[in-house]
């Protein structure tokens, strides 16, 4: 076995899973196992939008938005991107903007965006990306 790997035990056999970060091994029984597998391999991430209009955020720093995110739950940890525009100097002001944006929470149905330099001029939608 490799350092660093996790193995299962399953009918007096073992199986790499997956790099593990704890300093020793892990062994777990056959109904662990598939959990884990399971989790593993067949988890489908989740992807919803997030619009953030440009005149909606809040007027004093941190600048703020919340917006309403259907599927979105409070125990999510969203991964976010921008949607950018087909049109060149749009898509860059897009990434600009952007990039103000310093952090997200989610919450039960809904999504708040925080700005610390400055707000966004413009409209940007955000896609999402949550594995549950």
């Amino acid at each position: 076995m490799k350092q660093g790997w996790i193995q299962v035990n399953s009918n007096n056999t073992q199986e790499p899973l997956a790099p593990k970060t704890m300093a020793d091994m892990v062994y777990m029984d056959e109904t662990q196992s598939q959990s884990v597998k399971d989790a593993i391999l067949y988890h489908t991430p989740i992807h919803l939008t997030a619009a953030l209009p440009s005149g909606s955020w809040s007027q004093n720093a941190p600048y703020t938005q919340t917006v309403q995110v259907a599927g979105l739950l409070a125990t999510d940890i969203p991964l976010a991107d921008v949607v950018l525009s087909s049109n060149t100097t749009t898509a860059i002001q897009q990434l600009q903007d952007y990039a103000l944006i310093g952090r997200i929470n989610a919450g039960d149905g809904q999504l708040t965006a925080y700005c610390y330099r400055a707000k966004p001029d413009v409209s940007l939608t955000l896609l999402l990306k949550v594995v549950r």
